[in-house]
């Protein structure tokens, strides 16, 4: 693997492990995270395998103990391991699209918060009984909706810059 894409791999790492534990309460019993957001991202500028990948050490180095996933906790709870997969599939779904436009942007962003949602509350609901009511799947539906608008927000202006100081992304 070449140099630079070693490093773009540490530099995505480093926003993962770093801003995606921190956790905001809004309503008791729901946290939100930054976690979704960080796991789209590279996976809009990235190939399908290096976005794939650099989640996967993600969820590997949570699984391991490391302090990296909401609340800075580490190792493996069985409840959220849908959501794990959930991010593995959403980042493998919006590196296969190629857009360029915020509007686009945004609606693949949806569908992979969607995609995290979706394995994330089947998993709570089939193997532990979870019941999830209707103001959280609607809180969380809007809360994803948001959060696609800040991914779409931030690849725009990303895209812009580097287009700007002639880097490629």
């Amino acid at each position: 693997m070449p140099y630079k894409t070693v490093s773009r791999v540490a530099v995505w790492l480093f926003f993962l492990v770093t801003i995606s534990p921190l956790k905001l309460n809004i309503f008791p019993e729901l946290p939100f995270t930054l976690q979704t957001l960080f796991v789209l991202l590279p996976a809009i500028f990235e190939s399908t395998f290096i976005a794939v990948l650099i989640v996967f050490i993600y969820v590997i180095m949570g699984l391991l103990g490391l302090p990296v996933f909401a609340g800075y906790v580490g190792g493996f709870d069985a409840p959220t391991s849908g959501f794990l997969l959930g991010f593995l599939i959403a980042s493998f779904y919006l590196s296969k699209t190629n857009v360029v436009n915020f509007w686009p942007i945004w609606i693949h962003a949806v569908v992979g918060h969607f995609i995290v949602l979706l394995f994330g509350m089947l998993n709570l609901i089939v193997f532990f009984d979870v019941s999830m009511s209707i103001f959280a799947v609607g809180v969380f539906c809007i809360v994803a909706l948001v959060k696609s608008f800040f991914v779409a927000l931030i690849a725009i202006f990303l895209k812009r810059y580097f287009l700007k100081a002639n880097l490629k992304y």
